[in-house]
């Protein structure tokens, strides 16, 4: 529900929600929750993790999302 989405965005750590039909995607800095804390988090507040896949970032993607591509 919007509600739902409303307060998992509140959750301290969570920087971007992004929702894609039935899914949501967040983009959490790790230094603020612990992954363990924000899954029990996103249950609490009723949302469902049907799965978890960290994302993390390398040196390449860093970089060419920091200069959207361009490499001169």
């Amino acid at each position: 529900t919007d509600a739902t989405v409303r307060a998992i965005e509140g959750i301290q750590g969570v920087h971007r929600l992004e929702r894609r039909g039935s899914r949501m995607e967040l983009h959490v800095n790790e230094a603020e929750i612990a992954v363990p804390d924000l899954l029990l988090e996103v249950q609490r507040l009723g949302g469902r993790v049907r799965m978890f896949q960290p994302d993390a970032l390398d040196m390449e993607t860093a970089f060419l999302r920091l200069t959207r591509g361009k490499t001169s």
